[in-house]
């Protein structure tokens, strides 16, 4: 029966006098049915498309997104391949190479917190003025030193300022930034000094194994004595191996100081026993690294390179052992006690004595 038929079916009923009325009335509460039937079957199409489309959008983003990182893999293991870094372990990553580079980190990586100006503010220009600081980090010692590695990525993507001029390790020298920029390393004196830090604590110089502290002063020292040449061929700046005061770095003399010494108040590396004195001096051994001059005999078969290594770790032995005694077996003159000498004062009289055991040697 048709729409049409059951309504005048329903018409004729009421008629005639019998239940039309119902039957009108469930003619239209069938229609509302089906309408609501019809309703709900069209919503869930609408719902099902809706989903599809949503799961369609979705993978093809995951998709775009598979596709992205596995370009971002390629480019990677890329550049990794030509890294002149140590090699990747655990997990660790040696900083990426880009051959396109302009060879300084901070430029190559840009943070979106400015880690340096190009115009040293206040009109300032480069002074001679380096300042010597220690990153405190944990320092890495297990195998490749990745120390100032971990560094210099922290230096491009902190959400504060700080960052240097040049960053070292045991077995890295990594070039931050030009010298004549400007890098936010020192409060004090950043629009005129330069920053060189090493990727240690600073209150951990004493606990350090010594050949480790060697190879981080080593380094330290080449990155000194590479600034102090760029000043000279860049800046016309004589810069004095020498440790110079807080007051002097900000009155913008040349020289070395402590991040500390600028800043007491904030401060205090590279720490109260970083040492300045064998510092400096490899500063100068990597600026004239002429060896003393060869003798028949003694280290003469060493090369240049092998006498630098021994006169590192005599230094080593001296560091470690300067504040031991010695007892000797015979009895002190005024103390009527068993004599005993420190490992430096012994040293010195040793050497004091050796032309006088040569010439009884005839050597």
């Amino acid at each position: 029966m048709t729409t049409t038929e059951a309504l005048l079916t329903a018409l004729a009923t009421i008629a005639v006098g019998g239940s039309g009325l119902t039957a009108l009335l469930n003619y239209f509460a069938g229609g509302r049915k089906v309408r609501r039937e019809t309703e709900n079957q069209l919503w869930e199409r609408l719902v099902t498309e809706r989903t599809r489309a949503e799961n369609e959008r979705d993978q093809a983003e995951a998709d775009r997104d598979d596709e992205r990182a596995y370009t971002r893999v390629l480019e990677r293991a890329s550049r990794c391949a030509a890294s002149t870094s140590p090699t990747a372990r655990s997990g660790r990553e040696p900083l990426e190479v880009d051959p396109m580079a302009t060879g300084f980190y901070l430029l190559d990586h840009p943070n979106r917190v400015q880690q340096y100006g190009k115009v040293r503010r206040g009109g300032n220009k480069p002074t001679g003025t380096i300042i010597i600081h220690t990153a405190e980090n944990v320092a890495d010692q297990i195998g490749a030193d990745l120390g100032a590695e971990s560094v210099a990525r922290y230096c491009t993507t902190r959400g504060d300022y700080g960052a240097y001029h040049r960053l070292v390790d045991a077995d890295s020298i990594i070039k931050m930034a030009p010298l004549g920029y400007e890098t936010w390393h020192c409060t004090k004196t950043n629009p005129w000094s330069v920053g060189i830090s090493m990727a240690v604590e600073a209150g951990d110089w004493t606990k350090y194994p010594a050949d480790y502290v060697t190879k981080v002063l080593r380094n330290a020292a080449r990155a000194a004595a590479d600034a102090v040449r760029d000043f000279k061929t860049e800046f016309g700046i004589d810069v004095p191996i020498a440790h110079i005061s807080g007051d002097a770095a900000r009155a913008k003399k040349p020289g070395f100081t402590g991040h500390g010494e600028t800043d007491p108040g904030r401060r205090t590396d590279p720490g109260a026993n970083f040492p300045w004195t064998r510092f400096l001096a490899m500063v100068r051994e990597e600026l004239d690294p002429t060896p003393p001059k060869k003798e028949d005999g003694f280290m003469s078969d060493l090369t240049d390179k092998e006498q630098h290594e021994l006169l590192d770790k005599v230094r080593d032995l001296h560091d470690q052992f300067h504040g031991l005694q010695v007892e000797m077996p015979w009895t002190d003159k005024k103390t009527g006690k068993a004599a005993k000498y420190t490992f430096r004062s012994a040293l010195k009289w040793a050497v004091a004595q050796l032309p006088k055991i040569a010439q009884k040697l005839g050597v």
